[in-house]
């Protein structure tokens, strides 16, 4: 007869805490520079429309050269920049773009007011300075960890009571202003000053 053997206490696989140092160098890969003050920048620059592509004029039944330019009306409480990460390449083949984006801790969107683009372009004086409430500061960083689109994790750092923190599933470690400026940001928030 067999007799039956109490079973074997099986090793478990215990789940090491991933040290800053490892997150740090995960996150710190960098090919090419931009800024979002760049990107602001380019976003909302003068395009000079040729004939071709100008305005057209139902009275004069023409198309005319003119200047065509993105700007703000009104700001939101918060501001969410997307950087791009991916790039589709085609026949469902995208890749991460590990390029490296800088941005402020503290960001004034007053050049980029439709207040200011038209006071500078028409010294119009009735419009308002627009410079209340136009002051942002950070408050989080979310990135993308990992080289396909089909996966990878997400992290996230946070600022609380004007301290960093970086947030990795249940694990919350306290980090420099330097830590989150080296991040390599896939989402950007901004909270208005009040």
């Amino acid at each position: 007869a067999m007799q039956s053997l109490p079973p074997k206490s099986l090793p478990q696989k215990v789940k090491k805490r991933p040290t800053l140092a490892v997150l740090k160098k995960q996150f710190q890969r960098v090919s090419h520079e931009f800024s979002v003050a760049g990107c602001l920048h380019r976003f909302t620059r003068k395009e000079f429309l040729q004939h071709s592509e100008g305005f057209f004029c139902r009275h004069c039944n023409a198309k005319h050269e003119c200047v065509k330019q993105l700007s703000f009306k009104h700001l939101p409480t918060v501001l969410c920049f997307h950087i791009k990460r991916f790039q589709n390449l085609g026949g469902g083949i995208t890749k991460k773009l590990m390029d490296n984006v800088s941005f402020p801790m503290a960001l004034d969107m007053r050049p980029f007011l439709s207040s200011t683009v038209l006071r500078e372009r028409y010294g119009v004086s009735g419009v308002s300075p627009g410079a209340v409430g136009s002051q942002y500061e950070l408050t989080s960083v979310v990135m993308h960890l990992g080289g396909t689109l089909q996966g990878g994790h997400y992290v996230c750092y946070v600022r609380h009571d004007d301290r960093w923190y970086l947030i990795n599933d249940a694990y919350v470690f306290q980090v420099t202003e330097e830590d989150v400026q080296a991040a390599q940001a896939y989402l950007l928030y901004y909270s208005k000053v009040a």
